[in-house]
């Protein structure tokens, strides 16, 4: 019988093994920005909101939350008719595939008088 050479077996395992880490890092990295950018663009902020805070975590739920002096009810009816607006923009333009998302919770600002207004998104 010929030997065996066994390091010819298990030679490119580690180098394999290196490109898939790297890779799948990379598409990690690259579809976290995607996400991240989409729903910095998409960010629909009430009007003389103030931005309370801002969180981007890489893969993980990305959130804005926002306070206004106006009324729960005042604040979900212009967050209910940017959406229709835009819906039916994605609907003439017949881009039908790209919907806006209903991405907000609004409540009863507990601390002051007003809305918080709570905007998130998971990436990706």
């Amino acid at each position: 019988m010929i030997g065996q050479n066994r390091r010819s077996v298990f030679a490119g395992i580690g180098m394999i093994t290196i490109a898939v880490i790297v890779t799948a890092g990379l598409l990690a990295t690259f579809l976290n920005q995607r996400c991240q950018s989409n729903f910095r663009a998409t960010l629909s902020i009430y009007p003389d909101a103030e931005i309370v805070t801002e969180a981007y975590p890489f893969l993980a739920l990305q959130r804005v939350i926002l306070h206004s002096a106006d009324s729960v009810e005042m604040v979900s009816a212009w967050y209910r008719s940017e959406r229709a607006a835009a819906m039916r923009e994605a609907v003439t333009g017949g881009t039908v595939s790209s919907l806006p998302p209903e991405n907000w919770v609004i409540e009863a600002a507990q601390d002051r008088e007003g809305s918080v207004i709570t905007i998130s998104e998971t990436c990706p």
